[in-house]
């Protein structure tokens, strides 16, 4: 029974409906791959065949057990309260952040990476200047939802999101509001959650 071609994703972005079909022998194996028109692309040997594939401009098939991760970390400084908390916490008080993000992707680019670390800095350092040197109980959504630590992790997370190619994924956000206390999400689906 044939796959409806909707129900085929890509071999490499994981996101588009995929068109292409292509079977190799590799190790004495067939192996068969699927690939959306963007990621199949014109090569420079000419349209389809798998080396158009492996030559795509904008990424190529890896072995499917294989996953990349990057990692990078970044700071702000905000303000805080825990509301209903019943200790120091409750009280208006600060912190220094730290943040580590991990972002993953299946397959690298052409040439190589999973994105380029200035582009996912920035897309971070975009998120992050909404909250850097703010009272965070003033900012969406922690006006309404408690500025935890947990609650901020998810809230970069989905943020940072939506700023990522289709191919790269949320792994992990942590942050540290001391050298020593920490907390992460982790999302389940590499949406970033919130």
């Amino acid at each position: 029974m044939q796959s409806d071609p909707k129900d085929i994703i890509c071999s490499v972005c994981r996101q588009d409906r995929a068109t292409v079909h292509v079977t190799e022998a590799v190790e004495g194996e067939l192996r068969h791959s699927h690939y959306c028109p963007a990621c199949y692309g014109p090569g420079p040997l000419g349209p389809g065949g798998p080396a158009a594939v492996r030559r795509s401009p904008r990424a190529r098939p890896t072995e499917t057990t294989a996953r990349y991760e990057l990692t990078i970390e970044a700071d702000f400084a905000a303000a805080h309260n825990l509301r209903e908390y019943q200790g120091e916490c409750e009280n208006l008080h600060g912190h220094n952040w730290r943040v580590a993000v991990v972002v993953a992707a299946d397959a690298l680019d052409r040439l190589g990476m999973v994105m380029d670390f200035r582009e996912l800095k920035g897309a971070l350092g975009g998120v992050l200047q909404d909250l850097d040197h703010k009272y965070l109980n003033d900012v969406p959504p922690f006006d309404t939802l408690n500025p935890t630590t947990e609650n901020l992790c998810r809230t970069i997370a989905g943020r940072l999101a939506e700023k990522l190619p289709c191919n790269v994924s949320i792994r992990r956000v942590s942050c540290w509001e001391s050298e020593k206390c920490g907390a992460s999400y982790i999302p389940q689906d590499g949406s970033g959650g919130a």
